[in-house]
């Protein structure tokens, strides 16, 4: 083999040798780029789940408030339905007790005028003046009997009666309260399915 020849064998293998190492560089290159990328993928990946993991328990404390809430109209309801048949109960009771008292006052007032009407036969009197007198002031002592008796009945169902209305006025309060708080607790849960499905 002449020099020359070895000369160009030698010139060729640098060159192919450069050759590899710049493709090997390359080849490293590449590689690096490629885990860098693997490195970002897990990273996203990785926050990806732990944001799912976040959506997933959020999603599932909402829901669980949200069937606590339920629960627990359902509840206020059912006391305030208790409560409403309590007071209906009370009026009828009360009611029943007025007109018992009503009797009972006009059993009374009967035989209290039976007692001075037999008082007054069995008594003597000594002049016409004097049982005329007795007459009108028993007859006045009716009278005013009957009408503070009237009046008292009047007054007790007056009582009565706003007593049933202001109860009822106020439970019908609580119940459009309580049915618009439901009705935006539900268009609230509404948008948050929907943007938890979206998301």
């Amino acid at each position: 083999m002449t020099f020359n020849q070895a000369r160009q064998i030698r010139l060729q293998i640098e060159k192919d040798v450069e050759q590899l190492r710049n493709r090997v560089r390359m080849l490293k290159t590449e590689e690096m780029r490629a885990m860098k990328k693997i490195d970002q993928t897990r990273k996203k990946t990785r926050t990806f789940l732990e944001l799912q993991a976040k959506n997933d328990e959020d999603f599932r404390r909402k829901t669980h408030e949200a069937e606590a809430q339920k629960r627990l109209m359902q509840h206020k309801q059912s006391l305030n339905a208790e409560r409403h048949s309590k007071a209906i109960r009370d009026v009828r009771v009360r009611s029943s007790e007025v007109h018992s008292n009503k009797m009972n006052a006009v059993a009374d007032f009967r035989a209290t005028k039976n007692a001075l009407k037999s008082q007054l036969r069995d008594s003597n009197v000594n002049t016409a003046n004097k049982n005329h007198e007795q007459r009108h002031n028993v007859q006045m002592q009716q009278q005013l009997g009957v009408v503070r008796q009237n009046e008292y009945m009047m007054k007790k169902q007056l009582e009565a009666r706003r007593d049933t209305n202001e109860k009822a006025n106020h439970m019908t309060k609580q119940i459009y309260d309580y049915e618009q708080e439901a009705q935006q607790l539900e268009k609230m849960e509404a948008d948050l399915l929907v943007k938890l499905q979206e998301t």
